[in-house]
């Protein structure tokens, strides 16, 4: 069975997730890239090690131009870390491709953003 896709839009899609598990990441601990494919669907998912992504910042890090704190600021600082539109465009272009992505987070496991794309 094959898999057809816009391969440079996937090249961004891994790009943004790449980039973002570099750089929010623990730098002793490598960034990881998996693949999986099934009968009807392939699965990829990058996982780091690095504090973990607050549950509220989950619900909405997906939406255009949002800022979620990689540590608490002050009121009158801005978020020291900025998901801006990066993980908006891998969601918009997984979602072209009639796929899912989603994310999760904790201490022990780390961060896996895990993109399903039907075959």
């Amino acid at each position: 069975m094959q898999f057809s896709f816009d391969a440079a839009r996937m090249r961004q899609v891994l790009t943004n997730l790449l980039v973002n598990a570099v750089q929010h990441g623990d730098a002793a601990f490598p960034v990881q890239l998996m693949l999986a494919q099934e009968a009807n669907r392939v699965t990829m998912v990058v996982r780091n090690k690095g504090v973990p992504i607050p549950p509220d910042s989950m619900q909405v890090m997906f939406n255009p131009l949002v800022q979620v704190a990689a540590k608490e600021s002050e009121p009158h600082e801005r978020p020291a870390t900025s998901l801006g539109l990066g993980l908006y465009i891998a969601r918009e272009i997984v979602r072209r491709h009639d796929g899912t992505i989603a994310v999760t987070s904790s201490l022990d496991e780390g961060t896996a953003f895990a993109v399903q794309l039907p075959r």
